[in-house]
């Protein structure tokens, strides 16, 4: 919206969402993530830019069960950068790609915008480049808290069934505010992810290679390890185990029966029980791992048949490779690269050094953080559906909102209308997920990538189309060609899992650290 016409219908972006939310968000999930995004991402951050009052409008809403974030934050967040030192990623949140536009809006004013850093400079913590060192510190008191919420939620029933709700309800909010500070640590690790990078490329754009920049950036941080990489090999460490099983049992690994009967036979067969054991161990450390944010969809521990698809699918895939030696290829290649840039810089080296070090740290850190942000989020989805099924609610729990719940466990709603509330919802999200996800709305209308109003069929909504080529970035370095296949959501990246190999090509509006099963298989 025009700052200058208030009755202007809003611009919305679904940049900031789409890669993590491919799919509509349930009420439940919608609510959670809402309170921690509008505060944490966007309305704690504008006032260190200088929005002292902050916005007094609502900055994020759902579409069709989709989320989108109004424009006017990154307006306001990229007004007074420079060119040089704008993100590569802040133009996917303005239509046609014109980050221009960050320069029309009324606030914050220059001074207003200085006034906030310094302010933030000196009250604000975790903001200092060394700001990986408060993450060590913090992942053990983060890690033992989340431990003590399992330890403590389990044995409720003895105190009545309406004071174990209650606790359970007061445990979902001492989880919300370990979230709350995992993601204002976060806030910096990602903003200096993304300074890092940005400025790692232009210096490599100006010493080394301008033609070049975008891709020896990429191989110069590829092969960095995380989370996300690391549980993707200990999964493939319980498909080699596996393979030591007998012949007859590797067979039914193999074969056609459905994982969820397959896992009760197994448990009769003493040589399954290595590989049994192998997986429960990947589970209990891996476990909280889900392809979304939102706690609708199980993560692995929550649905174990869901993993064990991912082994067999390894195993079936007899070309697959050790990630352990595609990520030493990957490091060969960043330090290769490495060692190429570095002989074109002479004296410069220290600098190109220091940065690359700080970009690799903070691109760790970066992917890490979901990692550890969903150990909270799959004790908070437990602790929610035991309150859901003491309540008589089962899985309709996941259609009221957090407070929504609240409510009913304190008696202020009524358990008939929650009810009925919930069942309404359930029949709205079922035909959500078959809308498409424009990149912009304006006001209500659906917009394309270069701000054109989307001519947008309800009644058939299968056969809409949003582009009628596919243009976008290269999430990996260098020249590919195979199959292409593309995913829209969830759903069709677990049924495309097993077709895939090294000679297929994923083209996806948005990937997450979540998909990273599927991308230790694709070329």
């Amino acid at each position: 919206m025009d700052s200058k016409n208030p009755n202007t219908e809003p611009l919305w972006t679904s940049a900031f969402f789409n890669e993590r939310f491919p799919d509509p968000v349930s009420p439940l999930g919608w609510s959670i993530i809402r309170e921690l995004v509008e505060q944490i991402a966007f309305r704690e951050p504008l006032r260190f830019v200088g929005y002292r009052e902050g916005p007094a409008w609502p900055l994020t809403r759902l579409w069709q069960g989709r989320p989108f974030a109004d424009v006017r934050i990154f307006q306001m967040l990229y007004k007074h950068f420079p060119a040089w030192l704008l993100p590569e990623d802040a133009r996917r949140y303005f239509p046609a790609d014109d980050t221009s536009l960050r320069h029309k809006i009324d606030q914050p004013t220059r001074r207003e915008f200085l006034t906030g850093v310094l302010r933030t400079f000196l009250l604000e913590r975790g903001w200092s480049p060394l700001n990986y060192r408060a993450w060590e510190k913090f992942v053990p008191n983060y890690e033992d808290a989340v431990a003590r919420e399992i330890r403590t939620i389990g044995a409720d029933g003895e105190d009545g069934t309406r004071v174990a709700l209650q606790r359970w309800l007061a445990s979902t909010k001492r989880l919300m505010d370990l979230s709350r500070q995992l993601l204002r640590l976060h806030r910096w690790s990602l903003t200096y992810a993304e300074i890092c990078y940005t400025l790692l490329r232009r210096l490599v754009g100006a010493w080394v290679s301008a033609d070049r920049a975008g891709e020896l950036c990429a191989l110069l941080v590829a092969g960095v390890a995380n989370k996300s990489t690391e549980s993707d090999l200990r999964l493939w460490e319980v498909a080699q185990v596996a393979r030591s099983a007998s012949a007859e049992t590797l067979s039914l690994l193999t074969g056609p029966e459905p994982s969820a009967q397959l896992l009760a036979r197994l448990q009769d067969r003493p040589d399954a029980r290595p590989f049994l054991a192998a997986l429960d161990a990947f589970l209990a450390s891996y476990g909280h791992r889900s392809r979304s944010l939102d706690i609708y969809h199980s993560p692995f521990a929550d649905d174990p048949p869901t993993a064990l698809d991912l082994v067999r699918d390894l195993l079936r895939d007899t070309g697959s490779q050790n990630p352990l030696a595609r990520a030493a290829e990957r490091q060969q290649a960043s330090q290769a690269t490495a060692t190429t840039c570095r002989a074109r810089l002479g004296p410069r080296r220290p600098i190109f050094d220091v940065l690359l070090a700080l970009t690799r740290r903070y691109m760790q850190l970066r992917e890490d953080q979901r990692f550890y942000w969903q150990k909270a989020l799959h004790m908070k989805r437990r602790v929610l559906i035991m309150i859901g099924e003491q309540l008589g609610l089962g899985e309709l729990v996941f259609f009221l909102a957090l407070e929504e719940v609240g409510e009913v466990v304190h008696g202020s709603l009524a358990m008939a209308t929650a009810r009925q509330l919930a069942a309404t919802r359930r029949q709205d999200f079922e035909q959500q997920t078959k809308m498409p996800y424009p990149p912009f709305l304006r006001g209500d209308l659906p917009l394309d990538k270069g701000g054109t109003t989307i001519p947008l069929n309800l009644a058939a909504p299968e056969k809409t189309v949003f582009h009628k080529e596919l243009s976008g970035i290269a999430a990996s370095p260098g020249i590919a060609r195979g199959r292409a296949r593309t995913v829209a959501g969830l759903d069709q990246l677990t049924s495309i899992f097993g077709q895939v190999n090294r000679e297929t090509i994923l083209i996806a509006a948005s990937a997450d650290p979540g998909w990273t099963p599927v991308f230790m298989r694709i070329g």
